[in-house]
Protein backbone atom coordinates (compact mmCIF):
# COMPACT_ATOMS: atom_id res chain seq x y z
CA UNK A 1 0.00 0.00 0.00
CA UNK A 2 2.86 2.68 0.82
CA UNK A 3 4.10 1.70 -2.54
CA UNK A 4 0.96 2.44 -4.39
CA UNK A 5 0.72 5.64 -2.33
CA UNK A 6 4.19 6.81 -3.34
CA UNK A 7 3.36 5.84 -7.12
CA UNK A 8 0.60 8.29 -6.89
CA UNK A 9 2.50 11.10 -5.36
CA UNK A 10 5.51 10.60 -7.77
CA UNK A 11 2.79 10.48 -11.02
CA UNK A 12 2.42 13.96 -10.28
CA UNK A 13 -0.38 16.61 -7.98
CA UNK A 14 -3.25 15.69 -10.56
CA UNK A 15 -2.90 11.70 -10.59
CA UNK A 16 -2.73 12.47 -6.38
CA UNK A 17 -6.10 14.82 -6.76
CA UNK A 18 -7.71 12.26 -8.66
CA UNK A 19 -7.03 9.43 -6.05
CA UNK A 20 -8.53 11.53 -3.62
CA UNK A 21 -11.43 11.94 -5.57
CA UNK A 22 -11.77 8.39 -5.26
CA UNK A 23 -11.31 7.84 -1.94
CA UNK A 24 -14.07 11.10 -1.37
CA UNK A 25 -16.67 8.80 -3.41
CA UNK A 26 -16.57 6.09 -1.03
CA UNK A 27 -19.56 5.82 1.14
CA UNK A 28 -18.61 3.95 3.67
CA UNK A 29 -17.08 6.54 6.38
CA UNK A 30 -14.68 3.75 7.68
CA UNK A 31 -13.66 2.57 4.65
CA UNK A 32 -12.92 6.03 3.61
CA UNK A 33 -10.73 7.03 6.33
CA UNK A 34 -8.55 4.06 5.37
CA UNK A 35 -8.14 4.90 1.90
CA UNK A 36 -7.20 8.53 2.75
CA UNK A 37 -4.63 6.52 5.22
CA UNK A 38 -3.51 4.53 2.33
CA UNK A 39 -2.50 7.79 0.18
CA UNK A 40 -0.66 9.26 3.01
CA UNK A 41 1.23 6.42 3.37
CA UNK A 42 0.26 4.83 6.54
CA UNK A 43 -0.78 1.22 6.80
CA UNK A 44 -4.06 0.46 8.78
CA UNK A 45 -4.05 -1.03 12.45
CA UNK A 46 -3.84 -4.66 12.41
CA UNK A 47 -7.30 -6.67 12.15
CA UNK A 48 -9.71 -5.68 15.08
CA UNK A 49 -7.73 -3.33 16.55
CA UNK A 50 -9.72 0.23 16.71
CA UNK A 51 -6.61 2.54 16.96
CA UNK A 52 -8.49 4.95 18.98
CA UNK A 53 -11.76 5.13 16.36
CA UNK A 54 -15.09 6.13 17.06
CA UNK A 55 -18.19 5.58 15.26
CA UNK A 56 -21.05 7.42 16.56
CA UNK A 57 -24.09 9.70 15.59
CA UNK A 58 -24.09 13.80 15.88
CA UNK A 59 -27.25 14.35 18.28
CA UNK A 60 -26.36 18.26 18.04
CA UNK A 61 -24.29 20.78 16.29
CA UNK A 62 -22.99 23.83 17.48
CA UNK A 63 -21.19 26.91 16.24
CA UNK A 64 -18.50 28.82 18.68
CA UNK A 65 -18.02 32.22 17.70
CA UNK A 66 -14.97 31.84 16.27
CA UNK A 67 -16.83 29.89 13.45
CA UNK A 68 -15.65 26.07 14.53
CA UNK A 69 -18.42 23.24 15.06
CA UNK A 70 -18.93 21.67 18.11
CA UNK A 71 -20.78 18.16 17.29
CA UNK A 72 -22.33 16.37 20.88
CA UNK A 73 -22.18 12.41 20.13
CA UNK A 74 -25.14 10.16 20.63
CA UNK A 75 -22.36 8.28 22.80
CA UNK A 76 -21.91 11.23 25.07
CA UNK A 77 -18.31 12.57 23.41
CA UNK A 78 -18.09 16.09 22.51
CA UNK A 79 -15.30 17.22 19.84
CA UNK A 80 -14.71 20.39 18.16
CA UNK A 81 -13.72 21.62 14.77
CA UNK A 82 -9.93 22.87 14.83
CA UNK A 83 -10.46 24.92 11.86
CA UNK A 84 -13.03 27.47 11.02
CA UNK A 85 -14.00 26.04 7.22
CA UNK A 86 -17.36 25.47 5.88
CA UNK A 87 -18.39 21.96 6.75
CA UNK A 88 -21.93 20.60 5.37
CA UNK A 89 -22.98 18.27 8.21
CA UNK A 90 -26.06 18.14 10.16
CA UNK A 91 -27.46 16.53 13.40
CA UNK A 92 -28.96 12.66 12.34
CA UNK A 93 -25.38 12.07 10.92
CA UNK A 94 -23.48 8.96 11.01
CA UNK A 95 -19.38 10.02 11.75
CA UNK A 96 -16.35 7.94 12.45
CA UNK A 97 -13.38 9.85 14.34
CA UNK A 98 -10.23 8.60 13.93
CA UNK A 99 -6.25 9.72 14.78
CA UNK A 100 -4.64 11.22 12.26
CA UNK A 101 -2.13 9.59 10.89
CA UNK A 102 -0.32 12.92 9.60
CA UNK A 103 0.03 15.76 11.41
CA UNK A 104 -1.82 14.80 15.09
CA UNK A 105 -4.89 15.31 16.53
CA UNK A 106 -7.95 13.05 15.09
CA UNK A 107 -10.37 13.09 11.38
CA UNK A 108 -14.09 13.49 11.97
CA UNK A 109 -15.39 11.61 8.63
CA UNK A 110 -19.62 11.91 8.15
CA UNK A 111 -21.25 10.10 5.82
CA UNK A 112 -21.79 12.42 3.47
CA UNK A 113 -17.88 12.62 3.02
CA UNK A 114 -17.43 15.96 5.12
CA UNK A 115 -13.91 15.58 6.84
CA UNK A 116 -12.55 17.68 9.46
CA UNK A 117 -9.49 17.96 11.86
CA UNK A 118 -11.16 17.67 15.63
CA UNK A 119 -10.34 17.54 19.01
CA UNK A 120 -11.97 15.95 22.21
CA UNK A 121 -13.82 18.66 24.12
CA UNK A 122 -15.87 16.05 26.43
Amino acid sequence: MVLGALATAWAGPAALAAAGEDCAAIDDAGTRLACIDRLAGASPPPSGESAGTVESTIILLDRRPGGHLVFRLANGQVWEQRDARFMAVQAGEQVVIAPARLGGGHILATERSATARVRRLE
